[in-house]
């Protein structure tokens, strides 16, 4: 994948390329790293915070966001959601689910809600900050 990106980035229309990760897993710290490393200009990675460890009490407990579900979304006209993980358990053992969109309203729904978990401060962070060695914290939930 991390070819892919880089081929797409590097392309002759130098499209803006956009990802968001879930901060839940240090998996994705070794693709981040390499892709930050390559230097492109229209690249721009954030992770969300993953789930936070529950306190030792048993007093319930808010919990933020929690991104699990996969998107991808690359010319406007289709949009792919999914369970899949791009890793070979994910694609080839498990049992995943996926489905293709090209409805026009669906697709721009997709898109705001991306954009909004990309942009809104506290929504996620830019990968610059995330080591990928453990859980990105959340704010205090009041």
């Amino acid at each position: 994948m991390v070819c892919q990106i880089k081929t797409v980035a590097q392309s002759s229309t130098k499209p803006t390329v956009r990802i968001l990760l879930s901060g839940d897993t240090g998996s994705n710290a070794s693709a981040v790293t390499t892709l930050l490393g390559l230097g492109l200009s229209n690249l721009s990675i954030r992770v969300m915070p993953g789930q936070p460890t529950p306190p030792a009490t048993s007093a319930p407990q808010i919990t933020p966001f929690y991104m699990h579900g996969k998107q991808v979304i690359v010319d406007g006209v289709q949009a792919f959601v999914g369970s899949e993980n791009l890793t070979n358990t994910s694609l080839i053992q498990n049992r995943e689910l996926g489905t293709l969109f090209t409805d026009p309203a669906m697709i721009a729904r997709l898109q705001s809600v991306f954009t909004s978990d990309f942009t809104t401060s506290g929504n996620s962070l830019a990968a610059q900050t995330y080591a990928g060695t453990a859980p990105v914290p959340w704010p205090a939930v009041p």
